[in-house]
């Protein structure tokens, strides 16, 4: 499997879910875990020397762990696929603003019992889903796929609007050499 390989990462991934109402149930749930996880994250600032000479106070730019998850998530990203990448980098700009707004408009308590809340909820609702198609979350085997499923839910989508038809193709292909249940 290449890790750089975005028809392969995709269907390592679409192996743990065949299930239609289980797709359903992360392309509505995926993108909610992971604004939960850039909440968590965003509440935990990062101070280094070198980001202090970039970032002054007055830019009011608020360096913290998200940040650099996001960064390192969307490079790699990038170099599956530059229109995918691209796509995941603004939602994940949206994610993070909106939860710097959280942060600042909602009292410490509140905030976090929001971020808590939407991943108990997401996580809840995602066991269930493999639940009901009788198959263990891919981050049983491998903890990384919790990266994955974002690229993932946006390749589903950009396949569902009609985009990528060559990787769907390709995807296809390899899906019928290991004699998976269709996409």
């Amino acid at each position: 499997m290449g890790v750089f390989n975005l028809a392969d990462q995709f269907i390592n991934y679409y192996e743990y879910h065949t299930d239609p109402i289980n797709q359903i149930i992360h392309f509505i749930f995926v993108p909610m875990l992971t604004f939960g996880f850039v909440m968590i994250l965003a509440a935990v600032p990062v101070q280094w020397p070198l980001l202090s000479i970039l970032f002054s106070p007055e830019t009011k730019v608020v360096m913290n762990l998200a940040f650099i998850l996001l960064l390192v998530l969307v490079a790699y990203y990038l170099m599956l696929d530059r229109v995918t990448g691209s796509i995941l980098a603004l939602e994940f700009v949206s994610f993070l603003f909106l939860a710097c707004h959280l942060r600042s408009v909602l009292s410490s308590d509140q905030y976090f019992v929001v971020a808590v809340l939407v991943q108990v909820v997401g996580w809840a609702v995602q066991f269930l889903g493999h639940y009901w198609e009788g198959k263990r979350p891919a981050l049983v085997d491998n903890g990384l796929q919790v990266f994955i499923a974002p690229l993932f839910v946006m390749v589903e989508a950009m396949f569902f609007l009609g985009f990528k038809k060559e990787l769907k193709a390709e995807i296809q292909q390899k899906i019928k050499q290991r004699n998976l249940k269709k996409l």
